[in-house]
């Protein structure tokens, strides 16, 4: 914002406001080799309005004249001796004296100004997205806002994280309240725009050869790039700090529009290896038969569940579209490390499940159907149970599997799930099939991702 401010000779100098305080003003001069300085509030002014040039001037009349000419350069009271054309003969009026030629567009009316004091100073802020943070610690961030608004002040507060906009005018902070989400939106495509041309810097760089002797590259979905970056960027930050890294860039999949393509250049391709296994997150689906998916899944969601959280993927899907299918698919979301542990886990509890079954079946084929059931061990002690307690245990039997034939529970994260198909909390369904999902315990946080990478 630019103020006038009065020197001790009384002359008017330009200057632009570089930090609002409550007791005084941070100013930098015009002049070059004045330095800045704090300067009190009474001493400062603002010009009310822009002064008309074509103003019909007359011989004798006392204005505000510019004057340019060693220390008497700003603004200062001067009486015009002559008009020449659009030139106008000034004397001014402050010590010591001096007689000046100037344009008619350096006189003005001595009403034009108004004092400035902290109380008459308006404000608005607007919070900035922990993303953008660094972007508006760049000098020319602001750039647009002061060339389309004048008389604003603006400062940042990078720890706050808040913007705010200074004035002494209502009508300039309503109309930096209408431009903001604007400015906003804006801001955000030229920080992505500089961060893909920063990419773009590092790609030709390693891939001329100057620093890395190992590339690794391969794609992730874009869709998965939120969980791959990791929150506020965690995961590549770790990546990054896998020692053989030289650096890791990413950009928009040449080949399939719905892929980002992610390079590692390393030192070694172990480096590149272990960074590539913190950062490619996948899509994994594992067959299982129908008739073993209730027991995967098990009693309130339990076996998958265990099954999320000690292979350490994100979620898993169940998708039960095709009811003829003998099949049904469990997608898993994670890392490749990930994904490979929950096949295993899955993989492994099927053969048990086969192995149980197999058992059950030859049970079965080798006792007699009339033969009576085994005496109940209880305390190293047998016990024999009644034809009558064998009734009554049967029928609650009966009336219990009623009662769980579309049970309801929670699974270990708290998420309710309806074992006739339908899903609740985080795990979605469609009753009588559809999809359902569990989430692990420790699901990263995607930071946001442009797609147009």
């Amino acid at each position: 914002m630019q103020i006038e401010v009065k020197q001790p000779n009384g002359i008017y100098m330009k200057a632009e406001i570089k930090k609002i305080l409550p007791e005084s003003l941070l100013v930098a001069y015009d002049v070059l080799l004045k330095p800045d300085e704090n300067v009190a509030y009474e001493n400062c002014r603002v010009l009310r309005q822009h002064p008309n040039g074509n103003r019909p001037f007359k011989v004798g009349e006392v204005v505000e004249a510019y004057i340019q000419k060693g220390e008497l350069c700003g603004y200062q009271m001067a009486k015009i001796l002559d008009i020449k054309g659009q030139f106008a003969v000034v004397e001014s009026l402050n010590e010591p004296k001096a007689v000046e030629i100037i344009t008619f567009d350096s006189c003005r009316d001595g009403n034009l100004t108004t004092p400035l004091s902290f109380e008459k100073m308006k404000q608005f802020s607007i919070p900035v997205p922990d993303d953008m943070r660094s972007y508006f610690e760049q000098p020319d961030s602001f750039k647009d806002l002061y060339d389309t608004i004048e008389s604003i002040h603006i400062d940042y507060d990078s720890d706050d994280g808040n913007i705010i906009f200074w004035s002494h005018s209502d009508a300039i902070i309503r109309k930096v309240k209408i431009l903001s989400d604007f400015f906003m939106s804006d801001s955000r495509q030229k920080m992505q725009f500089l961060q893909r041309k920063e990419h773009v810097k590092k790609v030709d760089k390693f891939d001329n050869g100057k620093v890395a002797q190992h590339v690794e590259e391969f794609d992730i979905l874009s869709d998965l790039m939120g969980l791959a970056i990791g929150s506020q960027g965690t995961n590549f930050a770790r990546a990054r700090h896998v020692e053989g890294i030289n650096e890791i860039v990413y950009h928009q999949s040449s080949v399939d529009e719905d892929y980002v393509t992610v390079k590692i250049f390393s030192e070694n391709s172990e480096a590149a290896e272990q960074a590539r296994c913190i950062l490619e997150y996948v899509l994994h689906s594992v067959e299982v038969p129908r008739r073993m998916m209730s027991r995967i899944i098990g009693k309130n969601g339990a076996t998958i569940q265990e099954i999320v959280d000690k292979s350490g993927v994100i979620r898993v899907q169940v998708e039960d579209d095709d009811h003829e299918s003998e099949k049904v698919n469990f997608i898993f979301t994670g890392t490749k490390e990930t994904v490979s542990n929950a096949e295993l886990l899955i993989q492994f509890h099927l053969k048990h499940l086969k192995e149980m079954q197999e058992m059950r079946d030859e049970l079965n084929h080798s006792v007699p159907r009339n033969a009576p059931p085994p005496p109940l061990q209880q305390h190293n002690s047998s016990a024999t149970i009644s034809s009558t307690t064998s009734k009554n245990i049967f029928l609650e039997s009966l009336k219990q599997l009623g009662n769980n034939s579309s049970s309801r529970g929670r699974n270990t994260n708290g998420n309710f799930v309806d074992y006739n198909g339908d899903s609740r909390g985080r795990g979605r369904g469609r009753r009588g099939g559809g999809s359902q999902r569990w989430r692990g315990n420790r699901e990263p946080l995607g930071a946001a991702y442009d797609e147009s990478y």
